[in-house]
């Protein structure tokens, strides 16, 4: 985690005329700043690492009775391929994976990562998980594949970006066909991954993540949590489902 400073607080001062701030270097160091008073992205960072996920440090910062998320960039300390640029543009599940795994740098734990990823965006109704929003990060010599970019959590207009079988969405893109889809995709994973999820849905209690809410985003509580509750329990009885059946 890094601390902003005050040249950082001035900076975004200066810019705060545009609506989306964008890019700014402060004393040498290069920062990514967004409008976020919600704080999205500081409760996904910490969301995540709860369940030990690769997610890109963010802090909030208020200015002028506004909050801003505010994220380093990531090529400072590794290399960096940005996913949309080796795994191109397609939001489909399956042509993902299978792209990824003929990639030079492929390792099983990047493909581990990659469940991991989309069954946080999935707990917590992440709707904007394209490709440009995660990246393969380089750092002391291994790939890890790193999330970035959740400004859509707890959003219940629209499925899920990444998708397992298109062919549910082509009727209504709803919140029903996203269960269905994730239906189809249980029944596409081992017995470790299955695991991996309960384990994550354990972790992910409602009184843990309320309280995550609450310490960060206090005045979403309410709404937040309303939708969280009847998703959490669905989620939950699907899962146990597939872990019980064997997939």
């Amino acid at each position: 985690m890094f601390k902003a400073n005050k040249e950082l607080s001035g900076q975004i001062i200066r810019s705060t005329n545009a609506l989306h701030v964008g890019d700014i270097y402060a004393k040498g160091v290069h920062y990514y700043v967004k409008p976020d008073n919600e704080k999205k992205e500081v409760l996904a960072y910490d969301l995540g690492r709860l369940a030990k996920l690769n997610v890109v440090p963010y802090e909030s910062i208020k200015v002028r009775d506004h909050f801003y998320s505010v994220s380093k960039d990531l090529k400072e300390n590794g290399s960096f391929l940005l996913a949309e640029d080796v795994l191109g543009s397609t939001n489909n599940i399956q042509e993902l994976l299978s792209k990824m795994r003929k990639l030079t740098i492929y390792q099983e734990e990047m493909e581990f990562d990659f469940y991991r990823m989309y069954f946080f965006d999935f707990l917590f109704l992440n709707s904007d998980r394209y490709p440009r929003n995660f990246e393969f990060w380089k750092v002391q010599g291994e790939w890890k594949l790193v999330m970035f970019d959740h400004m859509c959590l707890f959003d219940v207009k629209y499925p899920l970006a990444m998708r397992f079988n298109d062919d549910h969405f082509q009727k209504r893109a709803t919140l029903e066909s996203y269960y269905l889809d994730f239906k189809e995709f249980l029944s596409f994973l081992s017995q470790d991954v299955l695991g991996e999820f309960q384990n994550m849905v354990d972790l992910y209690s409602l009184d843990v993540v309320r309280n995550e809410i609450k310490r960060i985003s206090s005045n979403k509580e309410n709404e937040y949590m309303m939708i969280y509750t009847d998703h959490y329990e669905r989620v939950k009885k699907l899962l146990n489902r597939g872990v019980k059946y064997g997939r």
